[in-house]
């Protein structure tokens, strides 16, 4: 006999959702729902007006494991969480963001592939 199911049961039909365009798009709508969450916010997946095949976390955790695994440097990590926190992306053309532009182009480089392979990044996307 089969034992029962564990854990949640999703709250929305997956096939519905919507991936993200880039990386960059993820990691922003990640660290929003982090950002919240800390705050005392229960984010829902259906709060936003697009379904997303992921919650917060799934994106936040692949970003802990590649830098656990030291694919992300603490400089790819520093810069993410920054411009993550302020929700917009260095720009290469300021002189005193260039530096942080390149570590985040680095960065979001590492994370898209594997946000591609589970299905939270579309494949045609770019960082």
């Amino acid at each position: 006999m089969s034992r029962p199911r564990r854990g949640p049961l999703p709250l929305y039909d997956i096939s519905e959702a919507e991936p993200f365009a880039s990386a960059a798009a993820a990691w922003f709508w990640a660290m929003k729902g982090y950002l919240a969450r800390l705050e005392g916010g229960r984010p829902h997946p259906e709060a936003g007006r697009v379904l997303r095949p992921c919650e917060a976390g799934d994106v936040i955790r692949v970003f802990l494991r590649l830098q656990r695994d030291q694919q992300l440097t603490p400089a790819h990590v520093a810069v993410l969480v920054r411009y993550g926190r302020e929700g917009f992306a260095p720009d290469a053309r300021l002189p005193r963001q260039q530096s942080h532009a390149a570590l985040w182009c680095g960065a979001l480089a590492v994370m898209e592939p594997v946000l591609r392979r589970k299905g939270i990044v579309a494949r045609g996307g770019g960082a």
